[in-house]
């Protein structure tokens, strides 16, 4: 009998220490992190803490979506611009697979998939009620279809059509940002300029249409995708964003659609 529950005491033991080690992230999803949080290998103290609370509570999709709607209600800015955002099955699977970048795809139809402006776009809460219902009945069907899965499947948002519209998605990819890469990120950094510049820009630039939005938040876009698919360098520093050019020409008050952007 003593034999037996050590054997089984023995198994539990295993079980726990594999089920401990799979949780934690390993070596390479460290330097992953690292390197989209804008910090040097050996600063694993300095990262954002949703990833401390994502490796305790376990690397399931449910704990994932918890500790980000916890992070995203704590994450405040400064003169903020308030906006409605779904956190998406697809956002939360992205964020716990680490795909931060969605394997550097610049195509339109996954613009919305790993960090990127059009991953939180702003909606009603009648439109979130609608989502999470349509979530739900996908994770509770007894058998799922294709068609199933395409129903859930969320697509590009609709470009914000006014300069209040474009500043509520520049705050949402900015809580974004800092829930999961913090303050040393340099792609936050540059982001949140636009941002501030932008609004004071406001009363210049009240009539904004589609295409200087889309334009100012494909270039956002793309320097994500370049940003969070680059690794550390051979000297062991992280990523720099290119969004200078950007900046300049803001400062310039440069038309958004005169910036020579891919967006088509």
């Amino acid at each position: 009998m003593k034999m037996a529950e050590a054997i089984v005491i023995g198994m539990k033991g295993a079980s726990a220490a594999e089920k401990d080690e799979k949780e934690k992230f390993a070596t390479h999803e460290k330097c992953k992190i690292l390197a989209a949080c804008g910090l040097h290998e050996g600063e694993w103290d300095q990262v954002p803490p949703i990833y401390d609370k994502i490796a305790e509570d376990g690397r399931t999709r449910s704990a994932v979506r918890d500790a980000m709607e916890q992070e995203h209600r704590a994450t405040t800015m400064v003169a903020e611009f308030p906006s409605s955002v779904f956190l998406s099955t697809q956002l939360v699977s992205d964020m716990k697979d680490l795909e931060f970048g969605w394997q550097g795809s610049n195509a339109f139809e996954s613009c919305h998939r790993g960090i990127s402006p059009f991953a939180v776009p702003h909606s009603s809460t009648e439109v979130h009620q609608r989502l999470r219902a349509l979530e739900e009945d996908a994770t509770q069907a007894a058998t799922t279809t294709l068609a199933d899965v395409r129903a859930t499947r969320t697509r590009p948002p609709p470009c914000p059509a006014d300069c209040c519209g474009l500043l509520q998605t520049l705050c949402a990819h900015i809580k974004l940002l800092m829930m999961m890469c913090g303050s040393s990120c340099e792609h936050m950094m540059n982001v949140t300029t636009i941002c501030y510049l932008r609004k004071d820009m406001m009363s210049t630039f009240e009539r904004l249409d589609k295409n200087n939005a889309a334009h100012l938040l494909w270039a956002i876009f793309t320097d994500a995708r370049s940003h969070f698919n680059t690794a550390h360098d051979v000297m062991g520093n992280p990523p720099v964003a290119r969004l200078d050019w950007l900046l300049a020409a803001l400062k310039g008050r440069t038309p958004s659609t005169a910036l020579g952007t891919t967006f088509q």
